[in-house]
């Protein structure tokens, strides 16, 4: 680029300004400069110099602006810029493969992208591929043929086939148990394998199976009924586990019976003095207005209803309320906890109406 910018300087500056116009004069001023359009123009008019004449190469490159531009004898820009608008017409009056090549020149950058004819000797020389590859297909042609050709070759194939399926035949029917000669004597010797039908070769397999499990269940079961070494050990461990069990039982039924037995117990005790009460705990609206609470010591009784059997319990002798499920007020004495009732008897139930049979039919 800098070489070009030289160049256009120089030659821009030989140019007479008497052989040039105004218009042309300022021009030629303005692509004295080194500007990207310049320098620009420059590069295609020298490409356009390469494309008419590659034996100058040298002197195109080293030609000053006056060469380059049209001269008076020659033309003026307006005759260049004309040559122009009928290029850029001629760009656009539609798409072109090899633009600006001539065909009927002999060059070695054009390609003809048209179908190749096989007669043509020159284009027959291009078809030829690789020699070492022309080579490789000619032996391979040249075996096949020495072999029959393709269909010959297709033919053994299929034969090295079949006797492959053959030989695994063979080798599989002679891995088959043969009878011994004792079974041949006895008349107990299995057909041979030619007659063999195969529904009776399924039901003798499935015949063998059976007798297989059959065996294995009857083993297991002998096992079973033999039973352990350590079946003494066993025994030891269930006595202890069931001794375990039998004393839990046994502190639970006496807790029980102490519980059942004691008919009253010491306990804490909060009175409130504003409110005037006493309970087993402070009420919420207490605890929320910060009254002030008393904590003693009292006994607690325990009683049942008589008439519903309903438990309750009272800070007093004797319950000053009602019963809240019946309304008496006749209590009897009764434990701390009530008594474990198990399932009734059949005996202990009463029908007063006989046995009577829910659902009939």
């Amino acid at each position: 680029m800098e070489s070009s910018s030289l160049t256009l300087s120089s030659s821009a500056s030989g140019v007479s300004k008497s052989q040039l116009s105004k218009s042309e004069n300022i021009l030629a001023s303005r692509l004295s400069r080194p500007s990207r359009g310049s320098l620009n123009l420059l590069r295609h008019l020298e490409a356009l110099s390469d494309d008419k004449s590659k034996s100058n190469n040298s002197a195109l490159r080293s030609r000053s602006l006056k060469t380059l531009l049209p001269s008076g004898s020659d033309g003026t820009f307006a005759s260049f810029f004309a040559d122009a608008k009928k290029k850029v017409q001629e760009k656009a009056a539609g798409p072109q493969l090899c633009r600006g090549i001539d065909p009927a020149s002999e060059n070695d950058n054009f390609i003809d992208l048209g179908p190749i004819s096989t007669s043509n000797p020159t284009h027959t020389g291009a078809l030829t591929v690789l020699p070492s590859i022309n080579g490789a297909r000619r032996r391979i042609e040249a075996l096949v043929r020495s072999k029959g050709g393709v269909e010959a070759l297709d033919r053994l194939e299929r034969e090295r086939t079949q006797k492959r399926l053959s030989e695994v035949v063979s080798r599989s029917a002679s891995k088959r148990p043969r009878p011994s000669p004792l079974s041949q004597v006895l008349d107990t010797a299995p057909p041979p394998s030619g007659n063999v039908d195969p529904e009776e070769t399924h039901r003798d397999e499935e015949k063998a199976a059976s007798e297989k499990r059959r065996h294995a269940n009857h083993e297991l079961a002998q096992l079973v009924s033999q039973g352990s070494s350590h079946s003494d050990l066993a025994a030891a461990d269930e006595v202890l586990a069931e001794k375990r069990l039998l004393s839990r039982l046994e502190a639970r039924d006496s807790i029980e019976e102490h519980l059942l037995g004691q008919h009253e117990q010491e306990c804490q005790v909060v009175t409130c003095l504003t409110c005037n009460y006493r309970s087993l705990r402070a009420g919420r609206l207490c605890r929320k207005e910060g009254h002030r609470l008393e904590i003693t010591t009292a006994t607690r009784r325990f009683f049942a209803c008589r008439n519903c059997k309903t438990r309750t319990s009272t800070l007093d002798r004797y319950p000053q309320y009602a019963c809240t499920s019946c309304g008496e007020s006749l209590y009897e004495k009764t434990g701390a906890i009530s008594e474990r009732r198990g399932p009734k008897l059949p005996g202990e139930k009463l029908l007063i109406r006989g046995l009577e049979e829910k659902y009939l039919g």
